[in-house]
C-alpha cells in the first residue's frame, strides 16, 4: 500500500510525515477519526509521524492479560525450554502492561502539556510484560523476569527474606495435580500471582490468586501517573523501544475490561468506527462525545463544559427557590391584606 507525504511548515519548522493511519479505508469506508487532531491508529503509525511530536507521555492503565508477542506467532510452537512457558499453547498470553499515550503537537500551543483529554492520542498494550513500559519510564520495579515463568507451587515452601514465598521450577517436582504459579491479572486491572492447574499456566487452567501484591500495584499506580517519555527539544527518546513492543487495544471486544479509557475517547472513536461501517457517508464531528464522559478537571474543554453544566444547573435551581420564595411570602402576607382590607371598608 503507498503511504501519502505531506509536509507541513510550522514556526520554522519542516515536518515530513507519513498518513497518520496507514489503513485509511477499511473496506467501504474511510476510518473517521483522522478528524481528530491528536488520534493516531496504532503505534507505529506514532513511530512515522514521531518528528511531528515535541512531548510523549505515557500514563499507567493497570495490568492486561493480553497476547503475549505481536501476532501471537509463537504460541503454537514447540519449546523445550521451561522459561518459555506458553510453548505448545494455542494461545499465548501473559500479564502486561495497558497504558494511555498522550502528546503535544509541534502545531499546538505551548501550553498544551501533560496528561489530558486534550492531548491523548490512544491506549495500547504491551506485549513483552514490563520490561518495554518501566525501560521509557525509567522507574525501578520489584518484580524480575523470573516471576513471568511458569512455576510449581507449594505452600509448604520456605519464605524468602522479603517475605514471598519461594518458588520450585516446574521442573523439579514430579506429577501433574501440582499447582503452577505466575505474574498474572486480576479482573480489576492488578498484578496479581496466580496458581494454575498445569505446567502451562494458560488461563483456562486458572486456579487461585496467591499474592495479592497490593504494594507493587500501588507503586505501579504512583509512579507511572504521567511520566515523559519523549521530548524533541531535549533530545529525550525512550519513546521508540515502547512502542515498537506495543499494540493497540479497544474498550470493546475480549480485552474490553483491559483497554483504558480516562476521559470517555475511545468510546467515541468506536461509536465513529461503528458509524462509518454503516454508513460511509458518515462524518465524524470532533466537537461532540459520543459514549459516556469522564472529566478529569485539567483540561480547558472539560472545564468548560463542567462550568457550563452546572452554571445551568444553578441557574435553574436559584429560579425554582427564588418563585417557591416569592410563593410563600405571598401566602403569608395574604391574611394581613385581607385584614386591612376589611378595616378599610369599616372605615369607609
Amino acid at each position: 500500500m503507498k503511504v501519502s507525504l505531506s509536509v507541513l511548515t510550522v514556526s520554522g519548522f519542516v515536518l515530513v510525515s507519513a498518513d497518520r493511519d496507514s489503513n485509511l479505508h477499511y473496506g467501504t469506508f474511510s476510518n473517521p477519526n483522522t478528524k481528530y487532531s491528536h488520534y493516531w491508529a496504532s503505534a507505529t503509525n506514532v513511530l512515522d509521524d514521531l518528528s511531528m511530536f515535541s512531548l510523549l507521555y505515557v500514563k499507567y492503565g493497570g495490568c492486561a492479560w493480553s497476547l503475549n508477542g505481536e501476532g501471537s506467532n509463537n504460541c503454537g510452537q514447540f519449546s523445550s525450554s521451561d522459561e518459555q512457558w506458553w510453548g505448545n499453547m494455542a494461545e499465548c498470553r501473559s500479564s502486561n502492561i495497558a497504558y494511555s499515550l498522550y502528546g503535544t503537537l509541534k502545531t499546538d500551543s505551548s501550553i498544551i502539556k501533560g496528561c489530558r483529554k486534550s492531548t491523548f492520542i490512544n491506549s495500547f498494550f504491551t506485549y513483552d510484560g514490563l520490561n518495554s513500559f518501566v525501560d521509557a519510564a525509567k522507574k525501578k520495579v520489584s518484580i524480575s523476569d523470573e516471576d513471568y515463568t511458569c512455576e510449581q507451587y507449594s505452600a509448604d515452601d520456605d519464605v524468602n527474606d522479603d517475605g514471598r514465598r519461594q518458588r520450585r521450577l516446574s521442573d523439579s517436582g514430579s506429577g501433574d495435580n501440582e499447582l503452577y504459579t505466575t505474574l498474572g491479572c486480576s479482573a480489576n486491572r492488578k498484578f496479581t500471582v496466580d496458581a494454575f492447574n498445569g505446567d502451562s499456566c494458560h488461563g483456562s487452567n486458572y486456579a487461585q490468586t496467591i499474592d495479592t501484591l497490593d504494594e507493587f500495584n500501588d507503586s505501579l499506580e504512583n509512579k507511572f501517573d504521567c511520566v515523559l517519555i519523549y521530548s524533541s527539544w531535549r533530545n529525550l527518546d525512550r519513546a521508540t523501544p515502547l512502542l515498537s513492543n506495543s499494540t493497540v487495544c479497544s474498550v470493546f471486544g475480549e480485552y474490553q475490561d483491559f483497554c483504558p479509557d480516562p476521559h470517555g475517547v475511545l468510546m467515541t472513536y468506536e461509536y465513529n468506527f461503528a458509524m462509518a461501517k454503516a454508513n460511509p457517508n458518515y462524518k465524524a464531528n470532533p466537537k461532540k462525545t459520543h459514549g459516556y464522559f469522564q472529566n478529569d478537571w485539567t483540561d480547558p474543554s472539560d472545564t468548560e463544559v463542567i462550568r457550563k453544566k452546572f452554571g445551568t444547573i444553578f441557574f435553574t435551581l436559584s429560579s425554582i427557590f427564588f418563585v417557591f420564595g416569592a410563593f410563600i411570602r405571598y401566602k403569608r402576607e395574604r391574611p394581613l391584606r385581607k385584614q386591612q382590607r376589611n378595616k378599610d371598608m369599616v372605615a369607609a
